[in-house]
């Protein structure tokens, strides 16, 4: 035990800071946490997947949650499959979607 720390007083647990998973953390150049602790891709690596979630189709295309859900929602809509109750979209087929549309 260094000298300058065996003179300090123990700071109380109420003013220690709070580390848990529900705190985002600072983003780095490999990946960053989220709010429920999974690591977030960066964008570059999301476009080399296949298939990507609802919010990671948010981060890649800019678009929020709520549009993309309604543009998915659509009657036999090509741009997303579904795994269970999950809905994954295609990446390519989100793609030429996007880029075919004068306004979302």
């Amino acid at each position: 035990m260094n000298t300058i720390e065996s003179n300090t007083t123990p700071i109380p647990p109420y003013q220690q800071p709070i580390n848990d998973n529900y705190s985002i953390a600072a983003e780095s150049t490999s990946a960053k946490l989220s709010i429920v602790g999974k690591k977030e891709l960066p964008i570059s690596e999301l476009s080399c997947k296949l298939l990507l979630t609802l919010d990671e189709a948010a981060r890649y295309t800019g678009l929020g949650l709520q549009k993309l859900r309604e543009i998915s929602n659509t009657p036999n809509c090509q741009i997303i499959m579904w795994n269970g109750s999950k809905r994954m979209f295609k990446r390519k087929k989100l793609e030429e979607y996007l880029n075919a549309q004068y306004s979302i």
